[in-house]
């Protein structure tokens, strides 16, 4: 009889104690939940917020004197020939900037230079040159003189290049992977460095990057593009805390789909894929105003579902989800 209450006692105090474990580990996790839920509360007003001044309020109001906000009426674009580029050196001539264009075709550029000039009534110059050989001496100190007698005041770096097919690494040829690196990184560093001194020396000026959506992750079938864009972002993220009390404005943009030839120039829809001149006006909106985005809402949202997703979906998704949207908006097939 004893020893069935001694029992009875023992579990009473078991089940006492699992209760009030259960309770406090409720209480624990309700706090947990809370604090998620303010955290999640928090980020989500704070995006929506950002993403309405970037991508809304700046439809209303936006800069439209560039030569008097950053003291001088020169741009620089590299890969002004075409796509982006072109787009850039439209949409800031029609800010009122002079542009000095500098991409490989000189009879691509003249045709540009001559539209812009008759449109916008500025001043467009011409510097036919492979970029890929910047990085020779005397390739780097012929430009630079070039320069002196224009008064620059902002850059755009956005000239690169990809392969024209999603392949695997050892797919691509060498020099094909070499001037991807060349033009995509080394260009940009180059460029930067030519031009950053001269806006430092004036206390105003801009530098714009031209990353892209595909910087988010490792993506396969596109390994060295995606691995020099995200050099792009680490550089940019750098320089613009080094430099952040000089007076130079410093952005970069990470586009996704645009109708360009580097994508055979798929028809833009609201969804995925944008026209140039629309990218680039919505992103020349946005300097100033932030140091990183994507340009466009429709691209801004595409990169928050990518990081969301883990890092192996991710990957997933790039090698056969993306190959497939690839082929619809590209008319290319995967080369694998």
């Amino acid at each position: 009889m004893a020893t069935t209450l001694l029992d009875r006692l023992t579990l009473y105090e078991i089940l006492h104690d699992i209760e009030s474990y259960y309770k406090f580990s409720v209480n624990v996790l309700a706090v947990i939940g809370a604090l998620y839920a303010t955290k999640f509360t928090i980020s989500f007003t704070w995006n929506a917020v950002t993403w309405f001044r970037q991508y809304i309020l700046t439809r209303i109001w936006y800069e439209k004197d560039f030569p008097k906000r950053y003291g001088g009426n020169w741009a620089i674009i590299t890969g002004a020939s075409e796509g982006i580029g072109k787009a850039y050196a439209f949409e800031l001539a029609r800010r009122k900037m002079n542009v000095f264009l500098i991409s490989r075709s000189e009879t691509k550029l003249q045709t540009v230079a001559e539209e812009i000039e008759d449109k916008y009534k500025v001043k467009a110059s011409c510097y036919p040159l492979d970029l890929c050989k910047l990085r020779e001496d005397d390739v780097y100190r012929k430009l630079e003189q070039e320069l002196i007698q224009y008064d620059i005041t902002l850059l755009v770096n956005n000239v690169g290049m990809s392969t024209k097919l999603l392949e695997p690494f050892l797919n691509a040829d060498k020099q094909t992977l070499l001037n991807i690196t060349d033009l995509n990184m080394t260009t940009t560093v180059l460029m930067t460095y030519m031009v950053l001194p001269r806006l430092i020396a004036k206390e105003n000026g801009a530098i714009i990057n031209i990353s892209s959506l595909v910087s988010l992750n490792p993506t396969p079938l596109m390994n060295v593009y995606s691995s020099t864009k995200i050099f792009i972002d680490y550089f940019t993220e750098s320089l613009w805390y080094e430099y952040k009390n000089q007076g130079v404005t410093i952005q970069y943009v990470s586009p996704g789909y645009t109708s360009t030839n580097l994508t055979n120039n798929p028809k833009p829809n609201f969804l995925l894929v944008i026209d140039p001149l629309n990218y680039a006006d919505s992103a020349l909106r946005t300097l100033g105003i932030t140091r990183h985005n994507y340009g466009w809402l429709p691209h801004h949202l595409a990169a928050c579902v990518g990081m969301l997703l883990p890092h192996r979906v991710f990957m997933f998704t790039a090698f056969y989800v993306h190959s497939i949207i690839w082929q619809v908006l590209t008319g290319r097939k995967k080369n694998y």
